[in-house]
C-alpha cells in the first residue's frame, strides 16, 4: 500500500471498520466523555461556560485550571491510543485495548513535548513569510505516529519523520492541503447552522443586558459541537497514522508482520 490519496483514504476507512469498537471506547473514555463532563459540570454546577471569561474568574478559576489539566492529559493519551489503533489495524495486527491504554499513559508527556517542539518550530518558521513553517510542518508531520509506533525517543522520531517524508514531501504537503480544505468545508457545513444562532443571540444579549462573553449556548448545541470536534480529531489522527503506514510500506515494505513487534 504505497502513498497515494486513494490508499490513504482507503486505509483510514479500513482502520475505522476494523477498529471501530476500540476507537469508540477510547474516544468516549478519553476525549468526548471528559469534555462533556467538564463542560456540563461547569455550566450546571457553577453557571459558567468553558471558554468564556467567566470560567477564569472567581471560584470557577481553580476548577477550570484543574479540569483543563486533566483534560489535556487525557487528550494526549487519546492521541497515542488512536494512533496506535490505526497503525495496528492498518497492518492487520491484533488490538489489545488494555495495552494501548497503558502505552497512552506512558506516551502522554512525550507527546506533549513533541507538540510543544512542533509548535515552537512552526511559530519560528511562520515569522519568515510562513514558507519555512510549511516546510517544517511537512517534514515533521509524522513525528507522532513514528514515536507511538516505533518507540524510538522524541528526537529520533523527528529524524525518522524526516527520513520517511524525504522524496515525497510535495505529495505529503499537497495531500494535507486537500485534507484541510475538505475538513474546513465539512466543519462549516456542520457547525455553521449551530454557531449562527448562538452568534445572533449573543449579539442580542449585548443590547439587552448580559455580556455576550458570558452567553451560554443551548445544551444540544454544546453537545453537537463537542461531538463534531471529537470526530474531526479522531479522523485527523487516523489519516496521519495511515500516511505513516503508507510511506513506511512504500519505502520499507513494512506490513506489521515482517518486522519485530514494536508494541510489545
Amino acid at each position: 500500500m504505497s502513498f497515494t490519496i486513494a490508499n490513504v483514504f482507503g486505509g483510514t476507512f479500513s482502520s475505522i471498520r476494523k477498529g471501530f469498537i476500540p476507537l469508540l471506547i477510547v474516544t468516549l473514555l478519553l476525549y468526548l466523555g471528559p469534555n462533556l463532563l467538564v463542560t456540563l459540570g461547569l455550566r450546571f454546577g457553577m453557571g459558567v461556560n468553558l471558554g468564556t471569561l467567566a470560567a477564569f474568574q472567581g471560584k470557577a478559576l481553580a476548577v477550570t485550571i484543574a479540569a483543563s489539566l486533566v483534560m489535556y492529559f487525557l487528550v494526549f493519551v487519546h492521541i497515542s491510543a488512536v494512533t496506535e489503533i490505526t497503525v495496528l489495524t492498518g497492518t492487520d495486527q491484533p488490538v489489545n485495548l488494555g495495552t494501548i491504554l497503558r502505552h497512552g499513559v506512558v506516551n502522554a508527556i512525550p507527546i506533549f513535548v513533541i507538540y510543544l517542539l512542533c509548535g515552537i518550530g512552526w511559530m519560528i518558521g511562520s515569522l519568515f513569510l510562513l514558507v519555512p513553517g510549511f516546510i517544517f510542518g511537512t517534514i515533521f508531520s509524522l513525528v507522532i505516529p513514528v514515536y507511538v509506533a516505533e518507540r524510538s525517543g522524541i528526537f529520533k522520531a523527528f529524524g525518522r519523520s524526516r527520513t520517511l517524508t524525504k522524496g515525497r514531501r510535495w505529495g505529503v504537503f499537497g495531500f494535507w492541503c486537500l485534507i484541510v480544505v475538505i475538513f474546513y468545508i465539512l466543519m462549516l457545513a456542520i457547525e455553521m447552522p449551530i454557531i449562527m444562532p448562538i452568534m445572533r443571540q449573543a449579539m442580542q444579549a449585548q443590547t439587552t443586558g448580559p455580556s455576550p462573553a458570558d452567553f451560554m449556548p443551548p445544551l444540544p448545541m454544546l453537545v453537537l459541537l463537542t461531538i463534531a470536534g471529537s470526530l474531526a480529531s479522531v479522523i485527523f489522527l487516523m489519516i496521519n497514522a495511515t500516511v505513516y503506514n503508507c510511506l513506511r510500506f512504500e519505502k520499507e515494505r513494512y506490513t506489521g508482520l515482517n518486522v519485530e513487534k514494536i508494541f510489545e
